[in-house]
């Protein structure tokens, strides 16, 4: 048990959100004083510095893990939003993938229940066949997260290979 609470403890605090109101009058802040501090966290969650971003990103995850005429659920959108933490994007793209990670996973989960309690063979199969799709594009947004990762640096590293060939001085012949 020492070692788990010892994991947690080193772990980086995810950011959160206060959500207060109903679907045509929703507010979304800070569960604290400190306003500065938790806008730095939500640009930090979503690999960027534009305000803009961030606040298009937050609605677009709202949007996606809210039920239709349904109150938002703070629970729902702090753990998606824990997922884009937890994803530390170092781009806006990295984000966005992340964010349809946890889209993606929340409904694929609420497929399983569906296809778990369905009574019927033809709610099963359309419950299970859906989730099965949803749960194979998680596979694969995973898989290009990580790759996207791998790919920057690679980048990144070319780009500065060419620019120390290009800054070599030339042999004057």
């Amino acid at each position: 048990m020492s070692e788990a609470a010892t994991r947690i403890l080193a772990r980086r605090k995810r950011v959160t959100l206060d959500v207060t109101g109903e679907q045509t009058a929703l507010r979304v802040g800070s569960p604290h004083t400190d306003a500065r501090g938790h806008n730095a966290q939500l640009l930090d969650a979503f690999g960027t510095t534009s305000p803009h971003f961030a606040e298009a990103t937050l609605n677009q995850l709202l949007n996606a893990v809210s039920d239709r005429g349904a109150t938002l659920n703070a629970e729902a959108i702090n753990a998606a939003m824990a997922v884009d933490a937890g994803a530390a994007a170092s781009s806006e793209v990295e984000a966005l993938l992340a964010s349809q990670m946890a889209a993606t996973h929340g409904l694929a989960m609420i497929l399983l229940g569906r296809t778990r309690r369905a009574d019927e063979v033809r709610q099963m199969e359309a419950n299970g066949g859906l989730m099965v799709k949803l749960l194979r594009t998680f596979t694969a947004q995973a898989e290009t997260l990580a790759n996207a990762s791998d790919y920057i640096t690679e980048y990144e590293r070319e780009e500065a290979q060419a620019m120390l060939a290009a800054m070599k001085p030339q042999s004057v012949e």
